[in-house]
Formats: structure tokens, sequence, C-alpha cells
């Protein structure tokens, strides 16, 4: 049977990547070598062999490559979460001239479904951003010394074209001017250079003797855009239109990084549209206001001519699962899904319907499978 991590391609690993710093180390590395990542080594190797084998060399080969270890990794943990409702999950039977990553069989009256699994990445350019702050945070930490150090920066600030090895000198320099035996408060610098500012704060060790410098920060943040989920929805839907023709149900299940920065009110804002408040007045005092969204959701309908046009009918819900650990899953249902499904398809996980309809206007609110 074979292994995806095999002691033979790990020792492979540690002579290609082992002397690298840590932001020249792919993902898999972490996972193979790192004792703490024992467990989900364990787990990575049990959802490959529910496999068919036919698949699992192929499946093993995508884990080991670097640009498609997250998308792979993902498949699986969405396949488990598919195990852990009940289900027996197909991996990649065909619909029609595609594949999606998953075929989930009728359980009783419950009707069968595919899955597509959709890893959701920050933009390259940040995903670029924070490669540099890596490689940044792997240089300082080549510095030995006495002290801790915490990194914040001015929003909007960039490295790129940055000269990291000033940097790591300035840092080196200053944090030589102070003499652990009597430095027992934090201590704080600037670094700039054109639009960006670093501040670096000094904070004592308590042991003695040098040590390479542990870093912490800086927090980067870039606006979250729920425009990205569209897009990602909707060329999965677009991929998958044959799932509406041959009359089956489609679930896609998005798996957003953490350094994605998205929640569960961004997919509710790209599902159903952007949350507004509507406020009346009367002689200049508000009498009423209404919460509401606008119509730039993927599923709300759109009026043509005074008529709803139902939009992207053949999605019938999305499976939403973190990447933290551990992981956590939610279904948001499609209501004007033409196939759709049961709650009691994802039991005990929080599942998002309709409550109540009125006038052709959905209340939805959460409910246990």
């Amino acid at each position: 049977m074979a292994q995806v991590f095999d002691p033979d391609w790990i020792k492979e690993l540690h002579a290609q990547y082992g002397q690298r710093p840590n932001y020249q180390q792919p993902p898999i590395y972490r996972l193979a070598t790192n004792p703490e990542w024992a467990e989900e080594r364990e787990r990575v190797e049990q959802w490959v062999c529910l496999l068919p084998e036919n698949k699992q060399n192929e499946v093993i080969a995508r884990l080991r490559e670097g640009d498609q270890f997250y998308t792979t990794h993902n498949e699986l943990v969405v396949g488990d979460w598919l195990r852990q409702c009940g289900h027996q999950p197909e991996y990649e039977k065909p619909l029609g001239d595609k594949i999606p990553d998953w075929y989930v069989p009728s359980i009783g009256d419950l009707p069968p479904f595919y899955v597509e699994v959709a890893t959701v990445f920050p933009p390259p350019e940040f995903q670029d951003e924070m490669q540099r702050w890596d490689e940044l945070r792997s240089r300082l930490a080549q510095i030995e010394h006495y002290f801790h150090l915490g990194l914040s920066v001015n929003p909007g600030a960039s490295l790129v074209n940055k000269d990291q090895k000033s940097i790591v000198d300035f840092v080196n320099k200053w944090l030589d001017g102070f003499d652990p035996d009597v430095t027992t408060q934090q201590e704080e610098t600037t670094y700039q250079d054109g639009d960006l500012r670093i501040r670096f704060s000094l904070i004592p060790r308590r042991t003695r003797g040098k040590a390479p410098v542990a870093t912490a920060g800086p927090v980067l943040i870039w606006w979250v855009n729920s425009q990205h989920l569209r897009d990602v929805l909707r060329k999965k839907l677009h991929k998958y239109r044959q799932a509406k023709y041959m009359k089956i149900p489609l679930v896609i299940a998005l798996v957003p990084t953490f350094e994605s920065g998205f929640d569960t009110d961004d997919l509710l804002d790209a599902l159903f549209g952007k949350e507004q408040v509507t406020v009346y007045w009367r002689n200049d005092e508000i009498i009423a206001t209404e919460t509401g969204r606008d119509r730039t959701g993927i599923v709300t309908p759109k009026v043509q001519g005074g008529k709803p046009i139902m939009m992207n009918t053949r999605l019938s819900a999305v499976l939403w699962v973190t990447s933290s650990q551990p992981a956590r899953a939610k279904v948001i249902h499609n209501p004007y899904a033409r196939f759709p499904l049961y709650p009691q398809v994802f039991p005990e996980l929080p599942n998002l319907v309709v409550v109540k309809e009125e006038a052709g206007f959905y209340e939805l609110g959460w409910v246990k499978g």
C-alpha cells in the first residue's frame, strides 16, 4: 500500500529543503517533518487509504506537489466531512464530461448529489507580500541576541523593492545598544524607507544568553472583498452547468485559507448581496429603518421588465469549511435552487435554510440538520 509520507520521500524532502530558510520551505515539507503535525499526517494517510486504489498514487503525487498540496488536501478534508455526515462519498465520479471532486450516493429518501471543492486563497499580490514578510522574519531570526522582537507596520505599506539587508542591519545595530542586564522594559524604534514604516518593539527575554531572535507580527491587512468569493463560485458553476441538465443537486464546498480573511458574512454577501439599510424620513425625522440586501448576490433574482429572473439555480448549497484546527463546517442552502437539498443531508451541521416564506420573500434562519 502506497504511503503519502514515505520515509525515503521524506529523506528527499530533507535533502531538498532542510537547509533552506522557513519562507522557502513548502507547506508539505512542514507537514511531513514537523512533530507537531503528526496527527494530521495520520489523518491524511487514513483519508488516502479510503480512496479507490487506482486513485491513491495520483492523489499522493498531487499532495507532494507544492502548488497542488492545499487544493488536494482540502478535497480530502471535505470528503472526511461528508463521511462524518453519514455518507459514503465516491471520489472523482464524472458528471458528463467534467469530473467534480465527490459524488454522494442517495441514502433512503435523500437524493444523490455532487460536491466540488474550491480552496479560497488571498489575491496573488497579497500572497506575494506575505512571502516577503516571511523572508524578513527569517532574516531577523538569524540575529542572535538577548531580546525578542515585535513588529508593526503602517497600513498599506509594502516591502516591494525594499532592501531587507538594510532593515536587518538597522535592527542588529539597535539591539546592540542595550545591555540585557539593565534592560527590563520594552523599548521601541521605527525604521522608515519611503512609505514603509516598521515599528520594532524590543521585548526582554527571561533567559540569559544569546539566541536567535524570535519575532511576532506584523499583522497584515488587506481589504476583504466578497467579489472574490463571487468569482470563485461563478467559475465553478460555469464549469458544472451540466448538473442542471442532469437534474442532480450540486454543492460547492469552499475552504478559505486563514490568510484569506473571509468569514461567513462575506459568503452571505457573495450569495445574497451586500447588507444595506434603508432609512425613511418625515419632516427631518427618521420614522423607520429597513434592513435588506442589494442585488449583487449570485443567487439573488434579477429584475428585468418588472419580472424576476432566477440566477444560478443549479447551485443547491454551499458547504463552508474553515481551515483552522479543528476545522468547522456549516451549510448555506440556496432558496432558489432548482434541485434543493434537505438539511438532513448534513446532520449535526448548522444549516441556513428558509424558515418563512411570504409573498415571494424568504426569511432565512439557522437550523441543525
